[in-house]
């Protein structure tokens, strides 16, 4: 084997990496909002009584390329889900399940999310070694 035939098998290994760690990462984020985790301190989408999934955790999309992914929804109530507020006014939560702010909560727990998403791929070794 060559050098170049190193370099490349090497540059192969790496963007299949990336890649398992974005799909870990995301699907982690994607759980944090929608589900609620540990890790970032995030209730997930509130459910509303007799709705089996509720409509504001069914609204949750990712959308994906290569390098980069987006956790979303399009429903217009979410911005006030999220603030847990409206005209000013505190909600009160009724839903057992679920809450608010959980993608500010996401978003501030980001870091643990990537470690978590490191450690999964296999990739977060005891020597600190990363991506």
């Amino acid at each position: 084997m060559s050098f170049q035939d190193d370099i490349a098998r090497f540059a192969v290994m790496a963007l299949d990496r990336e890649q398992r760690v974005l799909e870990a990462l995301v699907g982690a984020a994607y759980d944090s909002v929608v589900y609620g985790s540990a890790a970032t301190g995030s209730p997930g989408q509130p459910v509303g009584t007799g709705e089996p999934g509720g409509h504001m955790r069914e609204s949750w999309n990712i959308r994906q390329s290569k390098f980069t992914a987006h956790v979303f929804t399009r429903d217009p109530g979410a911005p006030t889900i999220e603030l847990g507020a409206r005209l000013g006014k505190n909600l009160i939560l009724h839903s057992t399940v679920g809450g608010f702010h959980s993608v500010a909560l996401t978003r501030a727990g980001f870091p643990q999310l990537v470690d978590q998403a490191l450690a999964e791929a296999g990739h977060l070794e005891d020597s600190g070694e990363g991506l």
